[in-house]
Formats: structure tokens, sequence, C-alpha cells
């Protein structure tokens, strides 16, 4: 997943960490604390895509996130490289802030009828929940909620937790001399890690559920905001050095995480003998400099037969890259401290930042399926996808043998036939005979992807006996002024014919379905009407999907890599259109969702819909032809 990145540090006179790049900008955060005291509960911070995403983040500056949310994080550091006392106070209070552009309790993104997926990172040693902003706002501005936990085994740089006198009590770095005899405390470090991944995740069940979240930090956000926009079946684990040892861990403790990644995994503290316990896939991202002959011995036994890499387990190693490259301390430290301890790296600090996420994207990526067209009849959908081709050079006319059929199946012209009921003899002759016509459009060419834009969308419903193509002329016009057009072809007997997978893998055909107009038809209406608003909504999940870089797994087989649309398509600009029918689903659909500015309708049919629904619709413009 190339990134296009904003290498900016300050704004006006505050320094801060770079910009995230991904299509959701603006980035929320709330902290929270559960629990009475220091051995149950969890402290968490999750970041969220903000509702707001047409403001700039830059006009916001004096708002963002201090990076050290309080001295103590500062002295914090400086005491696990042992500072004297005396000159972490003076540090302390000399050093420069830096910021994280993030926004505090701001409400979050609430697209319809979507759920993102969630990442749970853990820190390393000497660390806390903010260490790795920069990696976990860039994966929250991809459309992922980001929780990262501050754990209390006394590896973090510092941290708190409630007394039973109301108050907050400090829990300090502890200094364990490295391989030292220290495995027995690194293993009993690793066991509360575990736990406090699996509280973590108690606490997300009940934010999706609903349930209350008793947040000590008496946080103003209201939890259940995010309430119903976790998709719990899309729970990643990320973590570095030391939270990737405990992201190994808990794969051999939890079924509900099918994916891991770990950033310059440290793997001493992991049991020798507990790989064959994880089956989720898993992606190493390592850094040259940390890496040595015994912790790559140890990772080998994770990444498949013989230590080679498999689809599910991959190791990728960044040349000349420092351990903490992965962290913010790059972007925070200046050059003569990163020199005098040792982290000064030969790679470029964006660079090391970008090629981590990156590889993280994809991976994950690759790895959550989302079905386009279901199982069955009753799940996902059936679309067509016109989008401005890579090559606007080449007159099309040249490729007329390439462009595709107006009925893409003989069933199509048969459908047409039968729906002005006439007889099947003539049918078979009329379709055997009948000339084929041509759209001029090219099946599965690359996008045009121009740098920095994003297309705006257009999801097309057709009328009654209509099918994807039977407004081909409208939707390829839309498509050549700039638009990414997605036509729907709807599964509720309107289509003149469409099919649907089968549980064997073959495909099923569902006719036409003849029903008198005007003759106590309109219960029918209202209920096909009802699923054709269902079909709108998936639609609007498989937009998203593609955005955010999610495998669409196409039963149909395309050679056309769908990954190739990530990034283009502009989220704020979708526009409902249809005709007839079709332009009763754009009202019914604007009533039930909040993420359509625009609706247009061609000769609308507005017979099937209810009454009260003009009332219903807030404030979308509306055209009528």
């Amino acid at each position: 997943m190339a990134i296009k990145r904003d290498r900016s540090l300050c704004t006006g006179s505050q320094y801060h960490l770079p910009l995230p790049s991904g299509p959701y900008p603006n980035i929320g955060f709330v902290d929270i604390m559960t629990g009475s005291d220091k051995n149950d509960g969890i402290l968490v911070r999750v970041l969220y895509p903000a509702l707001d995403q047409t403001t700039d983040i830059r006009t916001r500056v004096k708002e963002w996130a201090k990076w050290t949310p309080h001295d103590n994080y500062k002295a914090g550091y400086l005491k696990v490289v042992k500072l004297p006392d005396p000159l972490v106070r003076l540090v302390t209070s000399l050093s420069t802030d830096y910021f994280i552009p993030i926004l505090e309790n701001v409400d979050p993104l609430r697209p319809e009828g979507h759920e993102f997926p969630i990442i749970v990172f853990s820190h390393g040693l000497s660390s806390c929940r903010t260490t790795y902003s920069s990696v976990c706002t860039e994966l929250a501005s991809h459309g992922f909620i980001v929780f990262v936990v501050e754990h209390r085994d006394e590896s973090a740089v510092t941290t708190f937790y409630p007394s039973s006198d109301g108050s907050f009590k400090w829990l300090p770095y502890r200094h364990v001399k490295l391989y030292d005899n220290d495995l027995p405390i690194r293993r009993e470090q690793l066991d509360l890690r575990v736990t406090e991944i699996k509280r973590v995740i108690d606490i997300i069940n009940d934010i999706q559920n609903g349930n209350k979240i008793q947040n000590v930090l008496k946080s103003e956000f209201k939890m259940d905001q995010l309430s119903g926009l976790l998709d719990l079946n899309k729970i990643i684990l990320m973590g570095h050095s030391f939270g990737s040892s405990t992201v190994i861990k808990s794969l051999t403790a939890l079924d509900c995480v099918p994916i891991g990644v770990c950033l310059d995994a440290w793997m001493y503290p992991v049991e020798e003998n507990e790989s064959n316990l994880v089956k989720e896939p898993l992606l190493f991202v390592n850094m040259q400099t940390f890496q040595n002959k015994p912790n790559l011995k140890r990772m080998k036994d994770y990444i498949g037969i013989n230590g080679t890499n498999t689809t599910d387990r991959k190791v990728i190693t960044i040349k000349e890259a420092k351990h903490t490259d992965q962290s913010d301390i790059p972007f925070t430290l200046p050059p003569p401290l990163l020199w005098l301890f040792g982290m000064k790296s030969k790679v470029d600090p964006f660079v090391a930042h970008d090629l981590t996420t990156g590889l993280a994207l994809d991976f994950i990526a690759d790895k959550l399926k989302h079905i386009m067209t279901g199982s069955d009849k009753n799940d996902g959908i059936l679309v067509r996808v016109l989008y401005p081709a890579s090559d606007q050079t080449t007159d099309i006319r040249t490729r007329v043998k390439e462009w595709a059929k107006w009925t893409p199946h003989d069933n199509y012209k048969t459908g047409y036939l039968k729906a002005v009921n006439l007889p099947n003899p003539i049918i078979r002759v009329l379709t055997a005979l009948g000339s084929d016509y041509f759209i001029p459009i090219l099946e599965n060419v690359d996008p045009l992807q121009p740098e920095g834009h994003e297309f705006p969308i257009i999801i097309f419903s057709h009328g009654n006996a209509g099918c994807r193509t039977s407004y081909s002329s409208v939707c390829t016009e839309l498509s050549s002024h700039g638009f990414i057009v997605f036509v729907v072809e709807h599964r509720d007997e309107s289509a003149v014919t469409t099919f649907y997978p089968s549980s064997d893998g073959s495909f099923k055909w569902l006719p036409f379905r003849h029903i008198k107009l005007y003759d106590n038809d309109l219960p029918i209406r209202r209920e096909q009407l009802d699923l054709r608003v269902t079909e709108i909504k998936r639609v609007i999940d498989l937009i998203n999907d593609i955005q955010n870089g999610s495998e669409i797994q196409n039963v149909l087989k395309s050679e056309f890599k769908m990954d190739q649309l990530s990034g283009l398509l502009d989220l704020n600009k979708i526009i409902l259109m249809g005709h007839s029918y079709g332009s009763s689903t754009v009202i019914k659909s604007l009533i039930a969702l909040d993420c359509v500015p625009i609706g247009v309708c061609l000769d609308a049919w507005m017979y099937p819909l209810e009454e009260n629904d003009w009332s219903l619709l807030e404030k979308e413009p509306l055209l009528f032809i």
C-alpha cells in the first residue's frame, strides 16, 4: 500500500508527530481506565476516525494531545536511561512538548451499517500508550479503531492506577537486567500482559454490545457512541518488541483473534514449545540491527516448515533499521540525543514508519475477507462497477472487439422477452436470431489513479424488468465525467433476470416475477423495496471495504484486483440514482442512510412509497427528471 506522506513536523510553533495519511485523516481519541486498583481493570487509549473529516486537522493544532500526557512520563523516559534525579527534574522542566495530531473526545464517524475492524496494540519495554502514536494514528486513518494498552507489568516507562481513596497511584518502570536469570520475571510479566489483552477484548465486546463502561478517568466521551461500530470478527493483535511476545502468547490463549502483526519481535520471553498452538496468520516486520541468531531461530518456529515464508506467515526485514524506528522516538528526540543513546538510524524515520504501516496494512487487508455476492440469494450483492480507465489516450473504437455485450448471458435476452409475456416458442426464436449489442466499455482494465484524487461515487438502482446493464448508456456517460458508478442488480424478483451462488458452487437463476400492477400488489412492492434498500446498504459496505483495502472475495472469479480501486473512492460524495422503481429505492434509502448527500430520481415511480415517507426525508438535495 503506497502512502502519500506529508513530512511536516511543526505547525505554527508547535512540534508534532507525522500527520496521518489515510482516507480518514482526522482522528479522535479517548483514554479509558477501568477497575478499582492495580490488579484489576485496564488503561487503554482508543483511537478512531472522527465524524468531522472535512476540517483540516492543522487548523485545530491547539487542541492536539500531548505526546507525554503527564510530566511523570517525561521523567519516566529519563529514569529508564538512569539519569540522576536532579538532572531528570531539570530536563523535564526544560524539555519541549511534542503533540499528536489527534483530538480528544470528538464524535466518532458512524458510516451507515458499517463496522470498523479493530487493532489491539501492545507496547514494548520502557514505553507506554503514546510511544507508538505515529503508527497507531496512521492505522486509525485507514479505517481501524485502535485500542492501545498501557501495561501494568512494570514494563511501561510509567503508568498509574486508581486507589481505594479515589486518587491515582503511579507505578514506575522496573529495571531488570536483561538475560541475567530474568526469564522467570519476563514470563510472569508476559502472563499479566495476556490477562490485560483479554480485559481489552472484554471491553471491546461490552462497548459493541452497548454495556456501560465505568471509566474512572471521568472522560466527557460517551462510550455508547462507539456501540455498533466495532467488527468483533476482525480483531487484529499488534505489538512491538515485548508487545510482539504478547501478541504471540495471546494468540495461544484466545480464539477470537484472526491475525497477529509483530513489529521487531523480541522472542526471548516466548515459550519454546508453543509455536504449534498458534494457527492464525502472522506477519513479522523486523529491524535488521535488533535481530540476532537466537531471536531469529525462535521466530522460525512460527513462520512455517523449515522457517520458510508461507501465505499466512511472513518475515520482512528493513535493512539497517534500528529497534526504535517503529516507535515515535526518532520524531521526538533530536539527532544528537539519538546518537548518544545508540538510537540514530541510517534509515529515514518516515521511510521506516511508512514501510511498517504499509506492510501491516497490506497483510491485514489480504487476510480480512469480505464476500461480495455472499453464499446464497439472501446475502451479498451483484453489482457492476464502471470507472475511468488508466489508458485515456487510445481511441476506444480501436478496441471494439473487446467491448462488453449488453446482454451478458442469453438468459437476459430471454428474460426481456418473458417480461412482455411472449410465448416460449417465439422467445426461443428471437433469442437465437437476435443481434448482439455492445457497450463501449472494457472489462478488468486498470483504473485511472490521479495523484491524490478520489472520485465521487454513484450507486444506480434499476427499475422493474431492468438489470445491471439496462442503463449502460447513462451510467457509462456518468463514469466518463469522473464518477465511479456501482450499478446494482437487485434480487427482489424485479430484475429481468439475475443469478446468485449456491452451496454446490454453481449459480442459480432468479426470474422476473410477474405481478399485476395496482391490483392489491402494494404489500409485495413494499417488501421488494425493503430488500432493495438492504442491497443498497450492502453496496455501501462494499464501497467502504474497497476504499479501506479490505480484500473482496468476488465469487465471479474476475481477474480484476479490487485493491486497484482502494484509495480512489470519495466516501463523502456518494450519490444515489435510480429509474422508476429505482427512484423509489433512492428515496427510501435516503430515509435509512445518513452517508448519502444527494439523490437523483429518473422518471420516479412513487407508488411503492409510504404516504409519510416524504416527511421522513432530511435535507438531502433531490432531483426529479
